[in-house]
């Protein structure tokens, strides 16, 4: 199998995984955009996979995995485009319910969202939709028998006798589509493939009926790949008696044309070329939806007939006459609706990542979106490009400026000029979606340089932050702003605007210190969930820290109806809270004798050094799944929130310390320094890197633990358990 045929095979592979893994479509998209069936192409702006944002206001590096409620460089195109359709507008939606909370928003709390999340909030509607369309044209051979069933009950003219038999020939038509799952089959079947025989009426009453039978000969012809026989067909019924067949004949010649036009393009694997496109068949289409178009200017299809133009112009090539009817449909669709998020998925998919883009796109809103693009891949001379456009955004002066905002702060770095591009705003009222996010970018600036009047910047904004995903955005601001400045505790006092429950498990989880780890856990005024991440963060480090006795005062703290099966890789920021009962509940022993580990802490805070109570600590970091466990450490990146410095006091002890300090000691008892060899030893099973943190112990340091063991303490069970090292 070549590479192409490969790659082909992969990527239908991975499109049947997507059917299988999505939970539905946008409902009710505009026939427009349903209509046009392209089979072709990633997605690729991001994928909405699972990850960990950045938890900054402007992460480092290309696209982050997660979205801001702004207009921002490292957003995902697709986000940035919907909310430049609204920009201009008022912040919508104005009433809006976040969506039943899931593993994905446990990630991202209220100050992030996936494209998947902000289209369910926009069109109200709760289903999964990507805005991409598989189908084919056997699509709507289901969906027809609807329509047909309506139009052959409208008709007077017919007998009953007339409306069986062509409902009975309707039925024959599913045979021509038995695989609906090649998503890429519509223009690949061909005429060539094998096909049911078709049983038609032998005997009609009147022209009508066999206009009826004419339209279901022609569209056998159609979904069987006879593209010649289906446009003869359609064609001859353009003047049928019947309102219904004629109009829908006429539709069927654009149709009949797209699939003609494609039908050598699609390789054996599903793959699309474009060079295979039949350029005489799409002319034929542009001719056909010209034609409908001026018949039937408010027809049952004229929708779906003027998104199709957009098939056709694609097809051809004319990225220009495409470019500028995508900017026209924006304009023209609900800013938010179910159809403009569509239609911005097919832009993403078909335009925006082209290479001649920046050449073929014209208008404001798709320039504006394409320089965000370019400014967060850090490519073209964005300044230059904006100067030159100034005509294009006259009737667009705010979405100017913004654009020569956003080029000040993301490339040129140059935070004042953002201040002097963009002033403060009012304190009241609503504001428009590109407003909101001149204040974020203004804001952002402040923020770099260190300004006095973040603060009040940030608690300002709040008052006007109502649209989905603003408030813990801005909350978030001010509690980077918090962190940077040392004042992690103003996060948690009773007047503190900061609410958002992932942004505050954040702080508490990596950089809180003691004493406010504490006030949290022990605050009924706080939620449960973030009580417990105060709770397990302040227990943790009071261990690997060697605060016993803090520990053993601490851990009275944990709720009696903590629950005892939550995993301690699983717990998530924005869920619902750590797993403080490992702490009373958890495993304690696996072969070597230890008890609860309180009764352990309580050793270790009368003696430090107790051989037994240590290894049995290094048992309960080994049981429980401690090894790794980096939630809690603070992040390296200062900007992030989470990052720089650690208010929590002391060295952090690795399990690897406590067997080295006793294999060291002389005086450890005998059956101790033998358990400890061999956890030591174990640390590097099997992969022979350690586990248990600290630094790696060279080779032949681990070849000398193991001949010591099997030499001076060959009798214990843990010597005999052990073969050979790692």
């Amino acid at each position: 199998m070549g590479v192409r045929a490969a790659v082909a095979v992969a990527e239908v592979l991975i499109e049947k995984m997507m059917k299988v893994m999505k939970m539905k479509r946008i409902a009710a998209v505009a026939a427009s955009i349903i209509a046009l069936g392209w089979a072709n192409g990633p997605v690729s702006a991001s994928g909405d996979y699972s990850c960990s944002p950045s938890w900054a206001l402007s992460p480092t590096g290309d696209w982050d995995c997660a979205n801001r409620a702004s207009l921002a460089a490292n957003n995902d195109t697709r986000v940035n485009m919907l909310f430049l359709q609204a920009a201009g507008g008022t912040q919508a939606p104005r009433n809006f319910a976040y969506p039943k909370a899931d593993w994905e928003d446990y990630n991202y709390g209220r100050s992030f969202f996936s494209w998947d999340r902000i289209v369910q909030i926009y069109t109200g509607d709760a289903g999964y939709s990507d805005g991409y369309n598989y189908g084919s044209r056997c699509d709507s051979l289901a969906s027809g028998t609807e329509a047909f069933a309506a139009a052959i009950a409208a008709n007077r003219r017919l007998s009953g006798a007339d409306r069986e038999a062509l409902t009975t020939a309707r039925a024959n038509l599913s045979g021509r589509c038995p695989d609906r799952d090649r998503r890429w089959q519509d223009g690949n079947a061909g005429a060539n493939a094998v096909q049911p025989a078709a049983v038609w009426p032998q005997r009609l009453s009147n022209a009508s009926a066999q206009a009826f039978l004419g339209y279901l000969l022609a569209s056998d012809a159609f979904y069987a790949g006879s593209w010649d026989s289906a446009r003869e067909g359609f064609a001859a019924l353009q003047k049928a008696p019947d309102e219904w067949v004629a109009e829908t004949a006429s539709y069927m010649l654009i149709r009949v044309g797209l699939n003609a036009a494609q039908d050598y393009a699609f390789g054996e694997y599903g793959d699309f070329d474009m060079d295979d496109i039949n350029q005489i068949a799409v002319n034929q289409v542009h001719a056909a939806i010209g034609a409908y178009l001026k018949t039937y200017p408010k027809g049952r299809y004229a929708a779906s007939a003027t998104g199709l133009k957009r098939r056709a112009l694609w097809l051809a090539g004319d990225k220009v006459g495409l470019a500028r009817e995508y900017e026209r449909m924006l304009t023209v669709l609900r800013p938010g609706s179910a159809e403009a998020a569509a239609l911005i998925q097919e832009i993403d998919n078909k335009l925006l990542f082209e290479q001649d883009a920046g050449e073929v796109i014209q208008g404001p809103q798709l320039l504006a979106a394409f320089h965000l693009l370019q400014i967060r891949e850090d490519k073209g001379n964005v300044a230059q490009s904006l100067a030159a456009q100034k005509n294009v955004f006259a009737k667009t002066p705010a979405l100017y400026a913004y654009l020569i905002a956003a080029q000040a702060f993301y490339q040129a770095k140059d935070y004042r000029r953002v201040l002097q591009l963009v002033p403060a705003a009012p304190q009241s009222g609503g504001t428009s979606q590109l407003a909101f996010s001149q204040q974020m970018l203004r804001g952002m600036a402040l923020a770099e340089l260190h300004d006095p009047q973040e603060e009040k910047h940030w608690r300002d904004l709040l008052k006007v932050a109502t649209g989905p995903y603003q408030q813990g955005l801005v909350e978030l601001g001010l509690a980077l702003m918090w962190q940077n400045a040392a004042n992690v505790p103003a996060v948690f006092a009773p007047a503190s605007p900061i609410q958002d429950t992932a942004i505050r498990s954040i702080l508490l989880s990596r950089v809180a210190g003691p004493d406010l780890l504490r006030q949290v856990a022990g605050d009924r005024n706080v939620g449960r969930s973030v009580r417990d991440v105060a709770l397990f963060a302040l227990l943790q480090k009071s261990l690997q820290t060697g605060r016993y006795a803090d520990f053993g005062r601490d851990v009275k703290m944990v709720p009696a109806d903590a629950q005892d099966n939550k995993p301690l890789w699983g717990w998530s920021i924005g869920g619902e809270g750590a797993p403080v009962a490992v702490f009373t509940k958890g495993k304690w022993a696996d072969g070597f004798a230890c008890p609860a580990l309180p009764q352990t802490a309580a050793t270790l805070a009368q003696n430090p050094r107790d051989a037994k109570a240590r290894l049995c600590l290094g048992d309960f970091w080994r049981l429980n799944g401690f090894d790794n466990f980096s939630a809690l450490d603070p992040l390296e990146e200062a900007k992030e929130l989470g990052g720089g410095k650690d208010y929590f006091p002391g060295r952090r002890i690795p399990r690897a310390a406590l067997y080295d300090g006793l294999i060291a000691d002389p005086h450890t008892p005998a059956d101790a320094k033998a358990y400890a060899l061999y956890r030591a030893i174990r640390c590097y099973a099997p992969s022979g890197m350690s586990d248990c943190g600290g630094e790696e112990a060279p080779v032949a340091q681990r070849k000398a633990w193991f001949q010591q063991l099997k030499r001076d303490y060959g009798a214990t069970r843990w010597a005999k358990d052990l073969p050979y090292y790692w």
